[in-house]
């Protein structure tokens, strides 16, 4: 998206940006959340389980550089990777403030907290095993030239979880957008660029036109999320990306998209017939993340990886011994609601949303938005999804409590576990376990 301002002075532009996010410290807080399984996850989505845990059976505490952390990521993360040591920077005071007040009243103390624009390198320090940096390179000056630095502080082996803005889903804001921009006439002070927004968003909530909703909601979070308001209507830069556009630029810093980190949202189950669904799923990857995001729009949320250290296929993804041998770790996720930057005293456990159908179908959800179908004997195997038994001795303990020959339903079973573990992320593979891989590594604490 063009910006007015675009062809100033580089050093004026990027005040732009600084100013913009302290005036409004992004994004509102109002609950912290946690999952524990989610980095364990993330490696077993990219092939990389084989490696040992950072941080687990003696071996060394991983590095985490946070990239653009605003008000609450560093504590989301912090929170979720205890034996990792977190270096968060963003180039706002007054989201780091609000960032620092979270992660001390969380009692988060393996973060630290720097001012810096990491674009320029200002802000990162030395390799990191795992780097995130979500809905800020899309913001920045050269979102190339802001990937090409976190690619020189990833450690070899490392991956990133990066989120940019898909076109799909951010194409009515983007006109919206420039509306406020054309009416709000040259070199707008921001109080003039916000009174135009809210203007136009109310003449357009309460009329019949293409962006109706889009009005609507700015008109809400006006009243509810202020900083919402500004961050998708007054944002004085950002790119948006198609599938091939991502793949396109992440190959100039020697990167590709290794999975989705919310796998259930790139599902495509029950959209296609069963020949088309068959050839959906015989798909490069890229491909069939162009199609579903021409179908439903998710989230560009992706773990990204060097493509010089592509993973090879794992070995349980095609032997079934291997499969059933696997140890999960239990779902472990929940958030801390806050109040005016208070976290609550305690935080609120999460749980499988599991809801019946039918006598035959259950929806079972991870996240309430991406709820998957199955048969409530999927229902029955989640509780044994415990952190003890491997995902073998869960088969066979459901299909002797149906009574039913274990052999007789084991590819459906499989298939269950397969899409519980793998799509839904319901429970993490614990790679530490997995004595037979042939690809696991003998020694402890060697990489990611």
């Amino acid at each position: 998206m063009a910006i007015d301002g675009e062809h100033e002075n580089p050093d004026a532009d990027r005040e732009r940006m600084r100013a913009f996010y302290e005036r409004h410290p992004y994004p509102l807080v109002d609950q912290v959340e946690f999952d524990r399984t989610l980095y364990d996850h993330l490696a077993f989505s990219t092939g990389t389980c084989a490696d040992n845990r950072l941080g687990v059976n003696g071996g060394r505490r991983g590095r985490m550089l946070i990239a653009g952390c605003g008000t609450r990521e560093a504590a989301t993360w912090a929170l979720s990777l205890p034996h990792f040591d977190v270096d968060a920077v963003d180039l706002s005071a007054a989201s780091l403030e609000v960032s620092t007040h979270l992660c001390a009243r969380l009692g988060a103390s393996n973060v630290r907290h720097r001012q810096g624009n990491f674009e320029y390198g200002k802000g990162p320090e030395g390799l990191y095993d795992f780097i995130s940096s979500f809905g800020v390179l899309h913001h920045l000056e050269s979102p190339e030239r802001g990937l090409a630095v976190l690619e020189r502080h990833l450690a070899p082996g490392g991956t990133m979880a990066i989120m940019v803005y898909s076109r799909t889903q951010r194409l009515p804001l983007e006109n919206a957008q420039r509306m406020i921009r054309l009416l709000a006439g040259p070199a707008p002070t921001p109080e003039h660029l916000a009174a135009t927004g809210l203007s136009l968003c109310r003449g357009g909530a309460q009329t019949k036109n293409r962006l109706e909703r889009v009005f609507a909601n700015g008109l809400d979070n006006a009243e509810k999320n202020p900083p919402q308001f500004a961050d998708t209507l007054l944002n004085p830069r950002e790119r948006c990306y198609t599938i091939p556009e991502l793949v396109e630029f992440l190959a100039t810093a020697g990167l590709e998209i290794a999975a989705p980190v919310q796998p259930a949202f790139w599902e495509a189950r029950g959209y296609f017939e069963p020949a088309l669904d068959a050839a959906f799923r015989a798909l490069p990857l890229v491909e069939r993340l162009e199609i579903v995001d021409h179908l439903l729009g998710p989230v560009f949320w992706f773990a990204v990886r060097r493509i010089a250290e592509r993973a090879p296929p794992k070995p349980c993804d095609t032997d079934r011994s291997l499969f059933w041998d696997i140890t999960p770790l239990p779902l472990d996720t929940g958030c801390w609601p806050v109040t005016r930057h208070e976290p609550a005293a305690a935080p609120l456990t999460a749980a499988p949303i599991i809801r019946s159908l039918s006598p035959q179908q259950v929806s079972i959800a991870r996240n309430p938005h991406a709820a998957q179908v199955f048969h409530p004997i999927a229902a029955r195997m989640l509780p044994l999804l415990n952190g003890d038994w491997t995902l073998g001795d869960v088969a066979r303990a459901v299909a002797q409590a149906e009574g039913v020959p274990f052999e007789a339903i084991e590819d459906a079973l499989a298939a269950m576990l397969r899409q519980l573990v793998g799509s839904l992320a319901l429970a993490a593979p614990d790679p530490t376990r997995c004595a037979r891989c042939p690809r696991r590594s003998t020694a402890v604490g060697d990489g990611v």
